[in-house]
């Protein structure tokens, strides 16, 4: 199970304001088990440089899985 989830990042481009709103996020996340099983995507599914989140590889794997048996 993952959890897809749109990030929108602060506008100024502040990492550390970025840092601040996924904390709680991400210790959420962990709270249900999530922890590394998080995919956040952007504005036009760009990756996000979030080190909490799932890596790009496995992004993709995840995304071009088949759901159904």
């Amino acid at each position: 199970m993952y959890w897809l989830e749109q990030f929108r990042p602060p506008a100024s481009g502040d990492s550390v304001q970025e840092a601040a709103l996924l904390a709680p996020f991400f210790e959420r996340m962990k709270r249900f088990g999530l922890e590394g099983k998080t995919l956040l995507y952007g504005q036009g599914w760009r990756r996000l440089p979030v080190s909490s989140a799932a890596s790009g590889p496995d992004v993709e794997r995840v995304l071009k899985r088949p759901t159904c048996c």
